[in-house]
C-alpha cells in the first residue's frame, strides 16, 4: 500500500472541497435572508460524496468562454451538479424561503465534517513524518 497515495487522502481532499463550497451556499442564503423572492441554495452532500468515493468524472460541469470579455472559471466547477433548491421549505410572504435555524444547524455540520476531516489529514502527516524520520522523534 502506497500510504502517499490512497484513496482515503482523496477522499478527505473531496470532503474538504464539498465543505467548502456547502459553506459558501450557506453564507449566501444567510447573507439573502431578506431579499424577497431568494430561493435557498444547497448541496447534495451525499451524491457529492459518493461521487468523489466512485471516482466518477462523468456529468462534470464545465464552463466555456464564448465572447472574449468572458472571464476563466476559477477552481473545480464539479460541485455545481450537485447544487439544488431543497424542496418543501416554507416560504414567507415575500416568496423567500431561507431559513436562519436551519442554515445555521447546516453550518454546524459542515463545520464538524470540516474539523474531522482535518484531524484525520494531521494524524494521517504525522505518521508520514514519524516515518521518514524511521520512527525518531523530530
Amino acid at each position: 500500500m502506497n500510504i502517499v497515495d490512497d484513496k482515503t487522502l482523496g477522499l478527505l481532499e473531496s470532503l474538504l472541497d464539498v465543505s467548502a463550497r456547502r459553506e459558501a451556499l450557506n453564507a449566501g442564503n444567510i447573507a439573502n435572508v431578506d431579499t424577497p423572492g431568494y430561493q435557498t441554495r444547497d448541496l447534495d452532500f451525499t451524491a457529492a460524496m459518493e461521487a468523489a468515493a466512485s471516482g466518477s468524472r462523468a456529468g462534470r460541469v464545465s464552463l466555456e468562454t464564448t465572447a472574449p470579455g468572458h472571464l476563466q472559471a476559477r477552481g473545480d466547477t464539479g460541485l455545481l451538479r450537485f447544487e439544488l433548491e431543497p424542496p418543501d421549505l416554507p416560504r414567507r410572504n415575500d416568496l423567500n424561503n431561507v431559513s436562519i435555524d436551519r442554515e445555521m444547524l447546516e453550518l454546524a455540520r459542515t463545520a464538524g465534517r470540516y474539523g474531522a476531516a482535518i484531524e484525520i489529514l494531521r494524524k494521517r502527516f504525522a505518521l508520514l513524518v514519524y516515518a521518514v524520520m524511521d520512527g525518531r522523534s523530530g
